[in-house]
């Protein structure tokens, strides 16, 4: 349950206005579109995502050759990763869209109930959780698992997920609005 965590602390209910979250992470074949009409120079592109990124057998999957960018075959519809904040942010902006605020992504993951924990429901964690992440970092396409209540799939693994707000280690300097 979200009380266990000692960084999230102290508890406290907070209200989150009505938003839009898309219903997986991000792909590679959308975050190549971005690349690809923006064409970011070295720089910039370096800011947004590391081409190289590797841990264990998972790597960045997207290539670069001259200008422009695309997809090792097979990995499509993957989530991407290596993505920065910056490159979220950027992302986000180029498909008018905003990251969500941590309430909201925590709203969201846990299948818009009140009494729930981050983890979706556990009766069904099963179907609904992706061991990715921990799971010696093997990411599975997106829509592997069944759907959230709320339609949302992967909440609950394959990747991390960047969020609005700057980390705090508690709630007292935390920003009150989302």
């Amino acid at each position: 349950s979200l009380d266990g965590e000692k960084n999230a602390q102290p508890l406290r209910k907070v209200a989150v206005s009505d938003f839009y979250l898309s219903e997986t992470e991000v792909t590679n074949n959308q975050f190549i579109a971005f690349l690809n009409a923006k064409k970011p120079g070295l720089n910039t592109l370096n800011e947004w995502i590391n081409l190289n990124g590797r841990f264990g057998d998972e790597k960045c999957r997207i290539n670069k050759l001259g200008e422009n960018y695309s997809v090792e075959k097979g990995y499509e519809n993957f989530p991407v990763i290596y993505v920065s904040w910056l490159g979220a942010i950027e992302y986000c902006k180029w498909r008018e869209y905003r990251l969500p605020s941590e309430a909201e992504w925590e709203y969201a993951a846990g299948g818009g109930s009140e009494n729930r924990t981050l983890w979706s429901t556990k009766n069904d964690e099963g179907e609904l959780f992706n061991y990715a992440v921990f799971d010696n970092l093997r990411l599975a396409p997106v829509k592997s698992k069944i759907a959230n209540k709320l339609g949302l799939y992967d909440m609950s693994g394959n990747v991390k997920e960047w969020c609005a707000d700057q980390w705090h280690e508690n709630y007292y300097n935390a920003p009150l609005d989302s």
